[in-house]
């Protein structure tokens, strides 16, 4: 989506993908998944993406059973007991690490150079595109970036994040289909319309999915001791970032996300 908006390529803490001149780097520092990058201290600005643990750590799980297994990449679901095994084993290590990175990167980044996005938001039909231009602002304030026309930020964040539902036939119950225009995605000559070189424009393809995993359905399940202990870390965070008005909203969510869970 990075790239889409700005036309730059993106790298991640353990290389920059062939590229010479990039626009943001993907860590997951000070997560042992992540390394802190040379120079990190002249790093400006940083968007914290978050998603819920409820979530990460099962699709986190997913990745390496996919890597244990020899398994494409974003292709396959681990079987329920296999997540159970490695959920029970690694539990408190996930939780502790979540907390890590959430403090580490609202700790060292002021909030003008600190922007906040849930996952759960920027995936979703109604608010994605919302938050998309978010993103877009926050970048265009980097020297030498030149983000997206704001109109066609709606177009872009649907092709990037949403292509797999413009080609399925089974999308009953989606608020997607209840809005009753979805933007195209933007032309190459949109695009030079307004000043954008097309052959620069780096938008996601839409024929190499990247986020649907085939395998057996069910939602990840967690002992009633888990769910308390998840609270417990979510709480301890919003007590200490109640003021934080782009975090605070996010964690009251995933709070009520995991009350819910533990009622059912």
């Amino acid at each position: 989506l990075i790239e889409a908006i700005t036309g730059f390529s993106t790298g991640d803490d353990f290389g920059i993908n062939g590229a010479h001149n990039i626009v943001s780097i993907k860590t997951h520092y000070p997560s042992s998944e992540g390394k802190q990058m040379a120079a990190n201290e002249v790093v400006p600005r940083a968007i914290l993406l978050l998603r819920h643990p409820l979530s990460a750590f099962p699709s986190y799980y997913n990745y390496l059973y996919e890597m244990e297994n020899k398994l494409e990449n974003h292709s396959t679901r681990a079987p329920l007991e296999a997540w159970i095994s490695w959920r029970d084993a690694n539990f408190d290590k996930e939780i502790e690490n979540w907390r890590r990175f959430v403090e580490y990167w609202m700790d060292n980044y002021s909030p003008i150079n600190r922007l906040v996005v849930s996952y759960e938001k920027i995936t979703d039909d109604i608010m994605g595109a919302v938050e998309a231009t978010r993103i877009a602002e926050f970048l265009s304030r980097s020297k030498g970036v030149v983000t997206c026309p704001p109109e066609l930020i709606a177009c872009v964040w649907h092709k990037v994040v949403k292509y797999k539902e413009n080609s399925s036939s089974n999308n009953e119950g989606r608020r997607l289909q209840e809005i009753p225009e979805i933007p195209a995605p933007p032309t190459k000559e949109e695009l030079a319309k307004y000043g954008i070189d097309p052959s620069q424009f780096a938008l996601s393809d839409p024929t190499n999915p990247n986020s649907h995993r085939s395998g057996p359905t069910y939602t990840p399940p967690y002992t009633k001791q888990q769910l308390k202990d998840l609270l417990s870390t979510l709480t301890a965070l919003l007590e200490r970032y109640r003021e934080e008005k782009s975090l605070a909203p996010i964690l009251v969510g995933y709070i009520d996300a995991v009350e819910k869970r533990g009622e059912s």
